[in-house]
């Protein structure tokens, strides 16, 4: 064979040897790893996305403390001091309106309206009277339509407010005669008027309130005559005095007398329930315990100094 072909001959070999190691090194695994060309799946158009949990979408702080707002009266009415003060603040970038705020403990809950949007930066404080027995109170946010927004057991001041309700006085053994005001007592009570004396026109069991079912009643009646520009005449005190078997029968007794009320009345602070009247004259119905009492004047005078001196006749045993 000549050089020329042998030469050729070598070089188709060659040819034919680094073809088969190509191959052969393709099909070896691969040590570092060749990313996925596998496209992603897509979303649908319209298809519900997954919203972040209420907690991170809105993020409330809420204390409470103790509150320093004293009693108020509205309309007349004495109110409790605010016994709580609930501090809410908002974390979210946005402002978020809280409509109600529901507070419960064990013995009580009280719903209060909110009525706030809170900023990131602000914060509000509502003051609330909330009677409960445990040292735990649930907090709960709601918006417009009572979506919660928040909800959680917070510890309340320590130590707890336990609000006590109020007891009333034990039964009185007194007849109503040992009650009613006595001539020396009108006497001892100055009106800054010419005093001519006292009198008083007999005693009297059957008196004008209503009483049904009353063990005792008494009423007694004093006058004087006094000196004016226009001449003598009379003034005139009524005290009538009854005492019920319970505290229930002497409380339905009220509210019957009560009915009588005209304009012009108030709470005369005595005994555990009462009003007072004025005008031309004037008059308080006042009960203590089982014990109803009523004083009229048919003038202007100290008319609670009177009724303090009943309140005082009646005794618990």
């Amino acid at each position: 064979m000549r050089r020329g072909d042998k030469w050729h001959l070598a070089s188709f070999v060659g040819l034919i040897l680094l073809l088969v190691g190509s191959i052969i090194a393709c099909e070896q695994p691969s040590s570092s790893p060749v990313p996925s060309t596998k496209l992603p799946p897509t979303v649908e158009e319209g298809s519900a996305k997954k919203q972040p949990p209420a907690s991170e979408e809105r993020s409330f702080t809420v204390e409470i403390g103790k509150s320093d707002m004293p009693p108020q009266t509205i309309d007349g009415h004495d109110l409790p001091g605010c016994n709580l003060a609930i501090r809410l603040g908002s974390n979210s970038d946005q402002g978020i309106y809280v409509h109600n705020m529901v507070l419960r403990s064990d013995s009580a809950e009280e719903t209060v309206y909110v009525g706030t949007t809170l900023s990131r930066r602000g914060a509000s404080t509502f003051h609330v009277y909330l009677t409960y027995q445990t040292p735990m109170i649930e907090v709960v946010l709601q918006g417009l339509d009572k979506e919660i927004l928040f909800d959680e057991t917070l510890p309340a001041p320590s130590p707890p407010i336990i609000v006590e309700p109020e007891e009333e006085p034990v039964v009185t053994t007194n007849n109503a005669s040992e009650i009613v005001l006595r001539l020396e007592d009108i006497e001892s009570i100055q009106e800054g008027v010419t005093q001519h004396g006292w009198n008083q026109e007999g005693a009297s069991s059957t008196i004008q309130m209503l009483h049904e079912g009353a063990l005792s009643t008494y009423g007694v009646k004093f006058y004087r005559s006094i000196s004016t520009d226009q001449g003598y005449h009379q003034q005139y005190i009524f005290n009538e005095v009854a005492v019920f078997p319970s505290i229930e029968l002497a409380h339905q007794a009220y509210k019957e007398n009560e009915s009588r009320l005209v304009a012009n009345t108030s709470d005369a602070h005595i005994g555990n329930e009462s009003w007072w009247y004025v005008g031309v004259g004037q008059s308080i119905t006042f009960r203590k315990g089982n014990v109803l009492v009523e004083i009229r004047l048919t003038f202007g005078g100290d008319i609670k100094s009177y009724a303090k001196i009943c309140e005082g006749r009646i005794s618990h045993n």
